[in-house]
């Protein structure tokens, strides 16, 4: 479901003079809902010490949305619950001082959805 906003902006050009030169509308059109989940690049990466992760969430979920990060052994070494989000294009921040240097695995979850990407902390 992709959801659209039409603005319409009705404007006067006026002269020095107080005059009106030319009276217009424009029709604008606005994403206000992302068309899919996605998950954008962390910026920065690499990151010290720490990174902002931008997601988009496409409509209303009755699910919380979690981050999880992994390890390069697999193992799960944070998990933030999110909660309830509404749609839209939403930041959130990692901290990674916890953490030592290395790689990492992020994994977005939402829903029925996962999305993963590398990212590399340097210390």
């Amino acid at each position: 479901m992709n959801q659209h906003s039409y603005v319409k902006i009705f404007y006067n050009l006026e002269s020095s003079t107080k005059l009106i030169e030319r009276k217009g509308m424009i029709n604008y059109k606005n994403n206000l809902v992302p068309e899919k989940i996605k998950l954008y690049p962390a910026y920065p990466n690499p990151f010290n010490p720490s990174t902002t992760l931008k997601f988009d969430i496409p409509f209303n979920l009755d699910n919380n949305i979690f981050l999880e990060v992994f390890d390069v052994r697999g193992s799960r070494v944070d998990y933030l619950d999110l909660g309830l989000m509404s749609p839209g294009t939403h930041k959130v921040k990692w901290d990674g001082r916890r953490h030592s240097s290395g790689v990492y695995i992020i994994k977005l979850i939402i829903g029925s959805s996962r999305q993963t990407q590398k990212l590399l902390l340097i210390k």
